[in-house]
């Protein structure tokens, strides 16, 4: 008789839930990490290309040559971190870089202008949406 099989990187319980989220072996903790930037970068390649394209300005993910190596194009505009024009009472801050969201969104508050380039928008006129991609389950299966 055999007992509960176990992840032969981590020694913990072995299921595809274990393989797929939850390995903390070093190759896979990377592994999550690069498909889910991956994801994030081809979810942000499509919302730039439709009505809210103007209103993306981070998307948290892949490096420009790894999006070049995947063929994904964002428009240069977009940048990897939070710039400080985002929030600039906050820029001072030491707590300021710990919020990595995956996408950033910036739009005019509706009926306060139609300014679509969102550095343009004034501070109290921004409807700020901070966004998390998921494509599965991060915590649980």
């Amino acid at each position: 008789m055999t007992g509960p099989a176990t992840c032969p990187l981590c020694g913990g319980s072995d299921s595809a839930p274990h393989m797929l989220l939850r390995c903390n072996n070093h190759i896979m903790k990377r592994m999550h990490i690069n498909r889910h930037h991956n994801a994030v970068s081809r979810y942000g390649e499509e919302i730039s290309k439709g009505k809210l394209g103007s209103a993306v300005v981070t998307m948290n993910a892949c490096n420009s040559e790894k999006l070049s190596d995947l063929n994904i194009e964002l428009p240069d505009d977009i940048e990897r971190n939070i710039s400080d024009w985002v929030f600039p009472t906050q820029q001072n801050l030491p707590t300021r870089h710990q919020s990595r969201p995956d996408g950033v969104l910036i739009m005019p508050i509706e009926g306060r202008g139609r300014i679509l380039d969102p550095k343009q928008i004034p501070l109290r006129g921004r409807d700020i949406h901070l966004k998390e991609f998921r494509s599965c389950s991060d915590i649980n299966p």
